[in-house]
């Protein structure tokens, strides 16, 4: 199987993403799968545009903090850049098999790579900014992320005179 996905962003252009996925039927009781897809995530208009004024706690001490907009001046004079989309692989491996007509087992390993992740930084010092604040904090592009895991999933059921009962692990 396959598929394609375009997506228009006014602030952020144009994305193609697309997926690919495979089955092959070793025989009638097992069955092999995987995929390969691309993903895209624009940031968000709070992650943009959003400001606040908190009380953050550093240590006991409380001190007065900005959470500034990544779009703003300041964010620039503090070496900030734009905020790009996020981009993501995502890759699958696993393995399907019916054991008998009431057990079902099914183990799935994937991998999936986000570049460019948002995150909201860390503290800087705007004592220097004159504008009463201690601290400022921003939405930025800070990190390349990857997940890996392992899906282990059995189903059972057995029937029973007038009733069935069905047990799923995951």
């Amino acid at each position: 199987g396959s598929a394609l996905r375009y997506e228009y962003y006014s602030d952020f252009g144009s994305t193609l993403n697309y997926k690919i996925a495979s089955r092959y039927k070793i025989n009638k009781k097992f069955n092999f799968r995987t995929s390969y897809s691309t993903g895209f995530r624009a940031p968000s208009l709070a992650q943009i545009y959003y400001n606040l004024t908190f009380t953050n706690f550093i240590g006991n001490n409380p001190t007065e903090s900005f959470l500034v907009a990544n779009n703003s001046p300041i964010a620039r004079r503090f070496n900030i850049d734009n905020l790009k989309e996020e981009k993501a692989r995502n890759f699958s491996l696993g393995f399907t098999a019916k054991l008998s007509p009431s057990l079902n087992i099914a183990i799935d390993g994937y991998l999936v790579s986000i570049k460019d992740r948002i995150i909201l930084s860390g503290n800087f010092d705007a004592t220097n900014l004159g504008i009463g604040i201690s601290n400022v904090q921003f939405f930025a592009n800070g990190v390349n992320t990857k997940t890996s895991g392992l899906d282990l999933v059995v189903n059972w059921k057995n029937k029973f005179e007038n009733s069935e009962l069905s047990i799923d692990f995951s």
